[in-house]
């Protein structure tokens, strides 16, 4: 299985792909958009240690990408992108597209997920599922829950959903992806909602409403 990866977050990436090969996906290529000089330095040298090759372009969506993407010819792609990537550029892989979500589908689609999900009392974790033309609808490959433990603030709430949650998931469903194991569990819209940025006022509130939910 071929797979390529699409990122915004070069340290991000680094995190991903050595966990991966932990789990026996290997990159072969990665495309880094819109790269801030130097912020990509770490990455470039752990390519130069694991043998897969670094490109760059400026918008995942333009003529450039997509070429590149056509020369490339992955089986999957993954994201770790915040851009909205348009149909043309989800097709192009032969087997998938596919995204962590950090936060659990159907119910919380978009954004600031983990607040939403404490305000409402709803479940915490990530979700690998394949990438369509929605915004977080398409089929569910693997998901993971994290529990709230006490002494929890959404700063080592958000962390431990990064670091033991979010990869782990992703490479769940690229395991199912890559041992044919795909059974994607489809999405009912009307079984969630689409969620913003919360707004700070609210925020803040949450927050405190964890830390007085997580008191010893």
């Amino acid at each position: 299985m071929k797979c390529c990866l699409l990122t915004s977050a070069p340290v991000a990436a680094v995190h991903f792909l050595y966990y991966a090969q932990t789990r026996r996906i290997k990159f072969s290529e990665v495309i880094v958009v819109e790269p801030t000089p130097g912020q990509s330095d770490l990455l470039h040298e752990y390519a130069g240690i694991n043998g897969f090759n670094v490109h760059e372009v400026d918008d995942p969506n333009n003529q450039t990408c997509q070429d590149l993407l056509c020369s490339i010819k992955p089986d999957v792609v993954v994201l770790i992108i915040s851009r909205i990537i348009t149909r043309r550029i989800l097709e192009i892989p032969n087997i998938a597209t596919v995204n962590a979500h950090a936060g659990i589908l159907p119910q919380y689609r978009g954004l600031d997920s983990r607040r939403w999900a404490i305000l409402e009392g709803g479940p915490v974790g990530v979700t690998c599922h394949l990438v369509d033309a929605g915004v977080d609808t398409g089929p569910i490959l693997a998901q993971r829950f994290l529990g709230i433990e006490r002494g929890d603030t959404i700063q080592t709430l958000s962390e431990r959903n990064y670091y033991v949650n979010k990869w782990q998931t992703l490479v769940d469903g690229l395991t199912r992806l890559k041992e044919n194991n795909m059974q994607p569990k489809l999405q009912r819209c009307s079984a969630g909602r689409q969620y913003f940025w919360m707004h700070s006022r609210l925020a803040r509130l949450v927050d405190e409403l964890l830390i007085y939910r997580t008191k010893s």
